[in-house]
């Protein structure tokens, strides 16, 4: 994973971005093994806004990778048999947002993804997977899990997005500096956290909670939270979500909207 700045130098590669885009063909000449980015957004951090590019392959010759996100949402949502602008208000995303997401004019965050996950009611990993099979039972080998780096950190689907029941394993990595972002988020599930490594802070509305390792913490996941990695090193984190009980999601659902209209 790179990150830049418009205009900024790759350190490490050597050249300049232009317009936010990247020159591959430049990075082959210098004799660097080729890179295929997937994804590539802008967002905040608690420090400064950065570009975030999603390196998916780092060697010569690779095989071809077909990766339609926008299009995997927009089947989905007509599955569901939701419009556009329902999705979009039970995401909390805009409609503006939303359209060119489908349209793959622009790449979500991490957060925006979680959010349109979550209100089609599949796990965010849903989306990155090739087959949409789900099984009651699923054994995932620690080579096989599915990483998705963002800003400082990576996040690691412990096979949940193979699992046909309601629960959401996650390992969280996040470098020195790396966190959720400025913005908190919400969704519908109920959220468990144990501590590895290092310190992670979690601020659910006005509350901040310091985890240190062997420390954990539990909330209802439709109450406001952002976190960030609290130390001077890396820090890990067991991230477990739960799907309300009938009803309560409902009722979730019904805070999401009332969320938006306000």
């Amino acid at each position: 994973m790179f990150k830049i700045s418009q205009g900024q130098s790759f350190s490490n590669l050597g050249y300049k971005s232009h317009k936010n885009h990247l020159n591959l063909s430049d990075i082959e000449k210098k004799g660097f093994p080729r890179i295929r980015v997937i994804i590539s957004y802008s967002r905040s951090t608690f420090s400064h806004n950065e570009r975030v590019c999603f390196v998916v392959m780092m060697q010569k010759n690779p095989t071809p990778i077909k990766f339609d996100l926008g299009k995997k949402i927009k089947e989905l949502r007509l599955e569901r048999k939701l419009s556009m602008r329902s999705l979009a208000q039970l995401s909390g995303i805009s409609l503006n947002a939303l359209r060119r997401i489908e349209r793959n004019l622009t790449s979500p965050s991490v957060s925006t993804l979680y959010k349109i996950a979550d209100a089609l009611n599949v796990p965010m990993l849903f989306f990155f997977q090739d087959s949409h099979q789900r099984n009651e039972v699923v054994f995932c080998k620690k080579d096989q899990s599915v990483k998705i780096p963002f800003v400082r950190g990576v996040w690691e689907g412990l096979g949940c997005q193979k699992f046909s029941g309601g629960i959401e394993p996650f390992l969280l990595t996040l470098e020195a500096g790396g966190g959720s972002g400025l913005f908190k988020m919400i969704h519908s599930s109920d959220e468990f956290v144990y501590c590895l490594e290092g310190q992670i802070e979690y601020e659910v509305e006005q509350e901040r909670y310091l985890l240190e390792e062997g420390d954990c913490l539990m909330f209802t996941a439709h109450r406001r939270h952002r976190w960030r990695n609290a130390g001077k090193g890396r820090c890990r984190a067991l991230v477990v979500l739960f799907d309300l009980p009938e009803g309560l999601r409902e009722r979730g659902v019904e805070f999401l909207e009332d969320s938006i209209e306000k």
